[in-house]
């Protein structure tokens, strides 16, 4: 009885050291993320101030310009920080340990598509978004590189479309067996003013390459298209 006492409050005690191991681990990840949305406020928020004093009294046309772009970019920027915090939000509601690997497709995708409407605002562009995504679809994958993959090349289409172009924007899925999924991000710019893709961001080549996947560039009627394919393990 003496034995099976100890065993039993040893286990109890291994039991405790684990939760507090993980709690500690939680805590870890939701400063980081925290600080990480610091950082992510800050520079758009600077960028705003000096393209408002700059758009104030401009040297030249080119300056305005300028000027006006780097106003959508930091806009652009304000959204995703604002989403990033509406989720961290709701993680820490939520969550007692945080697996910031699992992505929510879903989520993810209703973010990008926040982030493409506020960018389109104001460019004279025309953006259609589809999504084609199963129900409750999370898959282990680190969402800041999905998420710069996904802009990188809405960024790249908005400047090729030009104004009054229009640029397509979809997420889709779709089940290589019963473990593992494909997602599919695919981007499309075409218009009076769509230009032909001179390759594509070394960053972001390197960026898709460590998701597991690559961007395809192929010519489209009237334009180009942009298509990140990449395999993931769904989560738990």
């Amino acid at each position: 009885g003496a034995f099976a006492a100890a065993g039993a409050l040893a286990l109890r005690r291994a039991r405790a050291e684990a939760a507090q191991e993980a709690a500690r681990a939680a805590d870890a990840e939701k400063t980081r993320l925290l600080v990480s949305l610091s950082a992510e406020l800050r520079r758009p928020v600077d960028v705003l101030r000096w393209s408002i004093d700059t758009l104030a009294d401009p040297p030249d046309e080119a300056a305005r310009r300028r000027a006006l772009s780097d106003l959508r970019r930091a806009d652009a920027a304000l959204g995703r920080a604002v989403n990033d915090a509406a989720e961290l939000a709701r993680l820490l509601r939520e969550s007692k340990e945080l697996d910031l690997r699992a992505v929510d497709a879903r989520l993810f995708a209703r973010g990008a598509f926040d982030l493409a409407r506020a960018r389109a605002s104001g460019t004279g562009v025309t953006c259609d978004l589809a999504l084609d995504l199963p129900e409750d679809l999370r898959i282990l994958a680190d969402e800041a590189r999905l998420r710069h993959v996904a802009d990188a090349l809405l960024v790249a289409a908005f400047d090729r479309a030009g104004h009054g172009g229009r640029v397509g924007f979809s997420i889709g899925a779709r089940g290589l067996d019963a473990r593992n999924v494909e997602i599919a991000i695919a981007v499309s710019a075409t218009g009076g003013e769509a230009r032909p893709a001179a390759g594509g961001s070394g960053m972001t080549a390197a960026l898709a390459q460590a998701m597991g996947g690559r961007i395809e560039r192929l010519a489209a009627p009237g334009g180009t298209l942009d298509v990140f394919k990449a395999g993931f393990a769904r989560a738990a």
